[in-house]
């Protein structure tokens, strides 16, 4: 049973989180990855396919996770952050389950600690990141592992399960669906004959395995099985020229420097956990370390490291850091230090403050941002007013939200020309040129060409629209192209 007196002091990480997105909830084209997943996921109930009609090299968790909002609350940007706000929110409550494992108090501290860093808009923005979503079904499934125990099989099956959507969400995730088998033999208490650990696997296992069947399911009712492997499994082993080991560690060893400059706590704090540490104590602590260290290991996997990938291994570095808080200050009051246990309960507000002052330099990046990509919604107003749903359009080097905001589909299911340069054009199944053929063939009624972009050109397409189209309407940055008379290999105007 919780203690009642922590409930109420879980407003304040609840409430970190709110008041710092909210300023973010209706800035546009903050991520690609983000209104990727929302353009994919608004053609769900059209029915349309990931990957068959729409493709994305990511699972398709969160494209069936944002289908059914936004269907219900049309596509608008605002409800859609505040979802994943409230999904954080629902992190920071299950790491505050979590760390009660080892105390009360550091539950608490680990859920202020990952308000704080999570909401770090300046390290990872404010977009909808799959590590968010990533998190809460194993955060969950840590939970059940810790507190059930592996007396009724029914609970390693459902952590099985909520470990296997986390795969559904991002691939990396397969790392944590092997730690948790781990942990839940390791939990194992009096009988430990090989049959009981290999009963407790095996119901894991089923858990594991009955959200990829009903996906594999689904894709192959619909005759696109083939596609979902292509595009989830197939384009990662496309993606050639990987980084050699030490390609990987510099990477890594590079953007851990810049997040250890503004986050160091959570990589210091954790020893102080060692001044008093009882024997329940130590495997929790042991099985903390062994998802941190799955964790990291799951960005390694990616080759190299991005600020948001940081998202993976920071839960686990919140529990650890809390208990080093917490072992510190319960230290000190053993040793009659008042003075250092009074700068432990400091350390912890000045993280909120020094948070929320950080968050005015990001918001004022991001309101530039915005501003800059505000051309993006009105572009999309003007294809809503000036063509057809049945119209196509190509967003050429702008955000794949317009797509989203409207409702106009490409003639491609390849819709983001970044997957038609290199290194991205490596994970695609057909080669870029047939691509950009199949658009020239299609010749979509309108090109929303955006701001010129530092990844390249596709030089076929900018001299067809040169060629075949004329400027409509410049909006903000964005450039709106209408198909004009061209001339057929036959001579005739079209």
């Amino acid at each position: 049973m919780a203690n009642v007196r922590y409930l109420p002091l879980l407003l304040i990480p609840v409430l970190y989180v709110v008041l710092v997105r909210t300023p973010y909830r209706g800035m546009l084209a903050v991520d690609w990855d983000e209104t990727i997943y929302w353009t994919i996921a608004a053609e769900i109930p059209h029915g349309k396919l990931p990957y068959r009609d729409l493709w994305d090299n990511k699972p398709p968790g969160m494209h069936f996770l944002f289908a059914p909002l936004i269907a219900l609350c049309g596509r608008d940007v605002a409800p859609l952050r505040d979802f994943t706000t409230i999904w954080l929110c629902a992190n920071a409550f299950l790491l505050y389950l979590i760390g009660r494992r080892y105390s009360e108090p550091v539950g608490f501290i680990a859920a202020l600690l990952y308000a704080v860093y999570s909401s770090d808009v300046g390290v990872t923005g404010p977009a909808s990141q799959y590590e968010h979503f990533v998190l809460l079904p194993v955060l969950v499934a840590s939970w059940i592992v810790g507190e059930k125990g592996p007396e009724h099989l029914v609970w390693p099956m459902l952590a099985g399960g909520l470990a296997a959507y986390a795969v559904l969400v991002k691939q990396v995730a397969a790392f944590y669906l092997a730690a948790l088998a781990v942990l839940i033999v390791s939990r194992r208490r009096g009988r430990s004959e090989p049959a009981a650990r290999f009963r407790l696997m095996l119901w894991y296992a089923v858990g594991a395995a009955l959200p990829m069947a009903v996906v594999s399911g689904y894709f192959l009712a619909a005759g696109a099985f083939d596609d979902l492997w292509g595009a989830v499994v197939g384009a990662a082993v496309r993606y050639g020229s990987r980084p050699t080991l030490a390609e990987r560690l510099s990477s890594a060893a590079t953007s851990l420097a810049a997040v250890f400059r503004t986050e160091w706590m959570l990589y210091v704090l954790p020893f102080a956990c060692l001044l008093r540490t009882g024997g329940g104590e130590r495997r929790v602590l042991r099985d903390w370390s062994i998802l941190l260290a799955s964790s990291c290991l799951a960005v390694a996997s990616t080759g190299r490291f991005l600020p948001h990938y940081y998202l993976l291994p920071q839960p686990w570095l919140c529990l650890l850091a809390g208990s080093g808080l917490a072992s510190l200050f319960s230290w000190a009051v053993g040793k009659t230090r008042p003075a250092i246990a009074w700068l432990v309960v400091i350390a912890i507000a000045g993280l909120g403050c020094a948070g929320a002052l950080d968050h005015r330099k990001a918001l004022a990046l991001y309101r530039t941002k915005h501003q800059q990509d505000a051309g993006a919604q009105e572009a999309a107003a003007y294809l809503r007013a000036h063509s057809q749903p049945d119209d196509t359009i190509y967003v050429l080097y702008g955000q794949p939200i317009v797509y989203f905001l409207s409702e106009r589909s490409a003639p491609t299911r390849y819709f983001w020309y970044l997957h038609l340069l290199d290194p991205f054009n490596r994970m695609l199944p057909d080669p870029p040129g047939r691509i950009v053929r199949q658009i020239e063939t299609a010749r979509p009624r309108y090109f929303v060409v955006g701001p010129k972009t530092e990844r390249g050109r596709i030089a076929e397409l900018d001299a067809f629209v040169a060629e075949h189209y004329r400027p409509a309407r410049g909006l903000g940055g964005y450039v709106v192209y209408e198909r004009g008379a061209y001339r057929s290999d036959a001579g005739d105007a079209k």
